[in-house]
């Protein structure tokens, strides 16, 4: 039985992940040369995508949902204090931070980091995490009840494809959170069973 439900979650993953890159969207940040701005390029198809501007201290400072068009966004950056900035670009699929410097109006472009988000699926009673962990670092899985009690716990080492089968069917009825921890984020899942 749980080589049926490992190797359904594996197909699952794969058709999912196959369809959604389909739908990824392209990205590029360019410095103008007028050096008091950038210019921030994506190409999305279908997926919800937000664009945050943010600040060290993680205040917002600007914010936009975009779906299904292309866009461009000159953002003017000279009544900004010099400083570290990062533009978030995020979908359902994963999170890209564009690190940035401003020093007198002057943009450079420091680092660019893509984090690939786990996907939570529920059929039924069943709920299916799946991850591609390409830097095979330690991925921790826990599911805690609602008065934080720890339902169960597991830490994956050295695994590139980390998927996990849940089953609620005999679960007491309450709210469970699923809780995914890799080596840059952590992610939540919340599941209620009647």
């Amino acid at each position: 039985m749980k080589t049926i439900i490992k190797i359904t979650a594996i197909f699952a993953f794969m058709f999912t992940t196959v369809a959604s890159m389909a739908n990824e969207p392209k990205h590029s940040l360019t410095a103008t040369k007028d050096a008091k701005s950038f210019v921030f390029h994506m190409d999305t198809q279908s997926n919800e995508t937000t664009v945050k501007l943010i600040d060290t201290k993680e205040a917002v400072i600007y914010f936009e949902k975009v779906a299904n068009k292309n866009y461009d966004k000159k953002f003017n950056v000279s009544q900004l204090e010099n400083g570290s900035y990062t533009l978030k670009v995020e979908n359902s699929l994963k999170v890209i931070a564009y690190s940035i410097n401003i020093e007198d109006g002057l943009v450079n472009v420091l680092e660019v980091k893509e984090n690939v988000k786990p996907i939570f699926r529920s059929k039924e009673n069943m709920v299916y995490v799946n991850l591609l962990n390409l830097d095979k670092k330690s991925v921790e899985i826990k599911v805690y009840d609602s008065e934080n009690r720890l339902v169960f716990g597991e830490t994956l080492n050295n695994e590139m494809l980390v998927e996990k089968a849940f089953n609620f069917e005999n679960a007491l009825k309450d709210s469970y959170t699923v809780v995914v921890k890799d080596s840059n984020d952590t992610y939540y899942k919340e599941v209620i069973v009647d």
